[in-house]
């Protein structure tokens, strides 16, 4: 099903993208292990992260009474992690949004928050 008009007067402005929908939006993430000679147990692994451009804020009505979207650009995100498993015992290390990209994630109408900076995080794991 596509809703593409609204009765007159009433509803949001037709042809106007709705709030914290985007166009374009990608990911992709390769993980590496390396299973045999020196450097067996050793992951290594990125991530990239694109959100197109899109509207925060609020949804403009046809009758005026709300006019509030907030245009916000495009922004991509990079990952990268490595990690090494030895006998039951793995630890892994990440370093998220590395190049410290500063933009908004847009959940709904009036909630607009910042990505995540710059981040290092690390799991240490034992397996039964």
């Amino acid at each position: 099903m596509r809703y593409t008009e609204t009765a007159p007067g009433i509803g949001i402005i037709e042809g106007q993208r709705l709030v914290g929908t985007t166009k374009n939006t990608a990911n992709g993430t390769v993980f590496y292990t390396f299973m045999d000679g020196d450097l067996k147990g050793l992951k290594l692994g990125t991530s990239v992260f694109y959100v197109g451009s899109r509207n925060g804020g609020r949804d403009n009505n046809k009758n005026g009474t709300t006019t509030g979207t907030i245009p916000l650009k495009p922004f991509t995100t990079v990952d990268v992690s490595a990690g090494y498993s030895f006998s039951r015992f793995s630890i892994l290390a990440k370093l998220s949004n590395i190049g410290n990209t500063y933009n908004y994630y847009v959940h709904e109408n009036y909630s607009i928050n910042p990505i995540p900076p710059r981040q290092f995080m690390t799991t240490l794991s034992y397996k039964f």
